[in-house]
């Protein structure tokens, strides 16, 4: 679990969500919810490889959401 690459993934997800954050307090949509959605399902992944249930309790929840907006989005 504590390979170079699960070592990247675990910074580069809270590196997509902080992006995502920048994005959003500028109004640039939909590029910041994908931002968010792809360092939410990475802290998912994390999350599932490290058991912790309060990450996953965040981000889990989030994924459908960020999902739904983007798809409403593109059918606009």
């Amino acid at each position: 679990m504590n390979t170079k690459a699960f070592r990247f993934i675990e910074w580069l997800a809270p590196s997509l969500v902080f992006v995502a954050v920048i994005c959003h307090a500028f109004d640039l949509y939909p590029i910041g919810p994908m931002f968010h959605l792809t360092g939410a399902s990475l802290w998912v992944y994390v999350g599932i490889k490290k058991k912790a249930g309060p990450v996953l309790l965040n981000f889990v929840p989030q994924i459908p959401i960020w999902s739904s907006g983007i798809l409403w989005w593109l059918l606009k």
